[in-house]
């Protein structure tokens, strides 16, 4: 399959997303430490509306381009100051149940928690500096291809 094709594909599917399917609640199984944010990366679509499972290539580009993200639990001193504790005078950049656009590269520290025997969700710690911004909108419109 093409590149062109993936991508047309992936969107495809996320077009016909639910926030159930892109989010489902799971357990992280590690909570965040210091000024580190715990967020839950949005998982991508196996099939399409129509019951048609998406191809493994499809699925894991989709998977590797994914930057959007919800946030799950923020460390003890996120968004404070390291030294005195205090927070930060703007206050915290984002809160828990805030969807966020994150870094392509900073989430270098995620796992993958299994639901089943072939679908996962993928998790991943960010420093409380690297959130890139808040979604305001609907996170499933939000398209992730450069």
């Amino acid at each position: 399959m093409s590149e062109l094709a993936t991508v047309r594909s992936s969107r495809q599917a996320r077009a016909s997303q639910t926030m159930e399917e892109a989010f489902p609640v799971v357990d992280a199984l590690i909570a965040p430490l210091g000024n580190m944010v715990l967020v839950q990366m949005r998982k991508p679509k196996m099939k399409t509306a129509g019951g048609i499972h998406l191809p493994g290539e499809s699925r894991d580009f989709d998977a590797s381009m994914v930057r959007v993200a919800k946030v799950l639990e923020l460390g003890p001193i996120a968004y404070r100051n390291r030294e005195t504790k205090n927070p930060w005078p703007e206050g915290a950049w984002v809160e828990v149940g805030d969807y966020v656009r994150v870094p392509a590269h900073a989430g270098a520290d995620s796992w993958r928690v299994f639901v089943s025997d072939d679908e996962f969700v993928v998790f991943a710690f960010f420093n409380d500096y690297d959130m890139k911004g808040r979604i305001k909108g609907d996170p499933l419109a939000v398209i992730d291809y450069v």
